[in-house]
């Protein structure tokens, strides 16, 4: 897994700038990023889509105890990546590819 230092030498390297601007430009990124979500989705094209989603409360369990506690609302923050930066989406599908999931349920006669 690529962490920001990694993205931040790549970058560093494509464009001939020093590692701590690199770095400093991919924190003003986010930042941006940041601050727009609190207003609307943001949309990067080739990239993908931020979105904000705010979880409902809800009630869980303590796993230690198993005693309810109250989980409140939280804001979060969703991404999906763009067509052309998914590789699953952008494959081909095979022809008479199977469907993941559960088999079909079987039809049972009914005697009566």
């Amino acid at each position: 897994m690529a962490t920001r230092i990694d993205v931040a030498r790549a970058v560093a390297d494509k464009e001939r700038i020093s590692i701590q601007d690199a770095n400093s430009i991919i924190g003003t990124i986010l930042e941006v990023i940041r601050a727009l979500l609190q207003k609307e989705e943001v949309q990067l094209v080739g990239l993908g889509r931020f979105r904000r989603v705010t979880r409902a409360a809800r009630t869980g369990r303590n796993p230690k105890t198993g005693e309810a506690i109250s989980i409140p609302e939280k804001i979060m923050v969703r991404f999906k990546p763009s067509k052309g930066l998914n590789p699953s989406a952008a494959a081909p599908k095979a022809a008479g590819a199977k469907r993941r999931g559960r088999p079909a349920a079987k039809k049972r006669k009914v005697s009566g």
